[in-house]
């Protein structure tokens, strides 16, 4: 079941653990991306920076099983009126059913909106993912600490 994240605390106890879980995924993709993270989220996404994301105009979206949270996608609202995701995460054991496509079309459907993204070079999984979901490459560059990132765009149909 996919759902927009109501506050609920339970919930964002399983969101803590998989942000966790996916920060650590990206650090082992490039090692780069510990120092380029630390001066956000120190050694770990805390109760406290998950609350300042949603206040900072993220709107969350949840994959559950069986009412456990195993997955999320956050929309972040940019001044411009673009529209982001920031982050995507389905726990591993739960990849490759479908789950992460039904949260992306979920996310569109809901938002009604073109999105943009960004993925690290490395991470050739999300990569796939992605353009089977219909995004393109618009750019490549590197941000801080020399973390080499894909650009991309879905265009709401």
């Amino acid at each position: 079941m996919i759902s927009k994240f109501n506050g609920n605390k339970s919930d964002m106890g399983y969101i803590l653990d998989l942000m966790n879980d996916n920060l650590k995924y990206h650090i082992s993709l490039d090692v780069r991306f510990k120092k380029y993270v630390k001066d956000f989220y120190e050694d770990a996404y805390t109760e406290s920076k998950f609350k300042e994301d949603i206040q900072n105009a993220y709107r969350i979206y949840l994959v559950k099983f069986y009412g456990k949270v195993i997955g999320f996608a956050s929309i972040k609202h940019h001044d411009d009126n673009t529209l982001s995701i920031n982050e995507i995460y389905l726990d591993a054991k739960y990849r490759k059913m479908g789950y992460g496509k039904n949260l992306v079309e979920f996310a569109l459907n809901d938002i009604k909106h073109s999105l943009f993204l960004s993925v690290l070079s490395s991470n050739t999984n999300a990569i796939n993912f992605y353009k089977h979901m219909g995004f393109i490459e618009v750019d490549r560059e590197t941000i801080e600490e020399g973390v080499p990132i894909i650009n991309m765009y879905i265009d709401y149909k």
